[in-house]
């Protein structure tokens, strides 16, 4: 289970990293005449949500393995360390809509001009 859980965190800290890069290269790169930077744009955008997608399956896996564990030991607390889970799932969904919504604004921006 502690294993699940460093994956999660691992997978996590991944994508905030990506989540950085791909906001700072949409951010300076508002004059869209660079074929690079879009594709390198891309490749950000698809290795997020290959990662958002392992991520979340080491979660629902951390969040089952908690559950079956916490049945058979009364003392073990596991509430919380699901409750962040979920919330740090939560936080990564939305804020990958935040770069989704900027990257078609860029998009649009960059057939416009």
């Amino acid at each position: 289970i502690g294993t699940t859980y460093e994956q999660v965190h691992k997978f996590g800290k991944d994508l905030e990293g990506s989540f950085d890069a791909l906001q700072v290269l949409l951010e300076n790169n508002q004059e869209y005449t660079n074929e690079k930077v879009s594709a390198q744009i891309a490749n950000v955008f698809q290795m997020i949500l290959e990662t958002l997608s392992q991520e979340k399956h080491q979660a629902d896996k951390f969040i089952s393995n908690a559950q079956q564990i916490g049945k058979s030991d009364e003392w073990l607390n596991i509430q919380r360390a699901q409750e962040a889970v979920r919330n740090m799932i939560t936080d990564h969904e939305n804020r990958f809509k935040y770069v989704q919504h900027k990257w078609n604004e860029w998009q649009r921006d960059k057939v416009s001009n």
